[in-house]
């Protein structure tokens, strides 16, 4: 009933993330092990949930490739928060027009238990001075944080012919025996 833009971006906004908390939550609950989420099938839940919340009139193709990653809680809440803001601003901002575009989700483990998750699209594309870094929006804010200071990540920007966002992360590993008490 809300006629006022803005604050309907502010509450689709904020229905999102506690969407996203809430697949989370879902995820652990209906899960064997509470001590770890399975986030390749947490992350196609999420991005069916935000393409039918945000593609209204566009045509974006999303495409996922997501490797079978363990996560604990403690990670796997901010690390779909980081998912759900990317893929979020991408549909907002890079196809902000009506032209078909592609969205991939790229998350897998590499080399020494990291993590690496990439938001890649070829929407209308970021200006040239833009900077992660210092980029005050709400949203990217939040994502440096999240990376930063949650998973003590490192986050990047790329624009090789396409913009491009790159999250790592080292994966926490939860003590043996700690981990087999909770596979009950």
């Amino acid at each position: 009933r809300i006629e006022d833009p803005r604050a309907v971006h502010l509450l689709e906004d904020a229905r999102s993330k506690i969407q996203t908390m809430a697949f989370i939550h879902s995820r652990l609950y209906r899960s064997r092990r509470f001590d770890r989420i399975d986030m390749k099938a947490h992350i196609k839940e999420l991005v069916n949930y935000l393409q039918h919340l945000l593609s209204a009139g566009k045509k974006v193709t999303s495409h996922l490739e997501v490797s079978p990653v363990m996560l604990p809680l403690n990670q796997a809440l901010p690390c779909a928060l980081v998912i759900n803001e990317l893929v979020s601003n991408a549909y907002k901002h890079a196809f902000s027009s009506r032209k078909p575009g592609t969205l991939e989700i790229i998350m897998e483990k590499t080399a020494g238990d990291t993590a690496q998750i990439i938001v890649r699209d070829d929407g209308i594309g970021v200006q040239k001075d833009f900077d992660i870094q210092k980029a005050e929006t709400l949203g990217l804010k939040l994502v440096r944080n999240l990376v930063e200071k949650q998973l003590r990540g490192s986050l990047q920007m790329s624009r090789r012919g396409c913009t491009e966002f790159i999250v790592r992360f080292p994966i926490e590993h939860m003590e043996d025996s700690n981990a087999e008490n909770h596979d009950r």
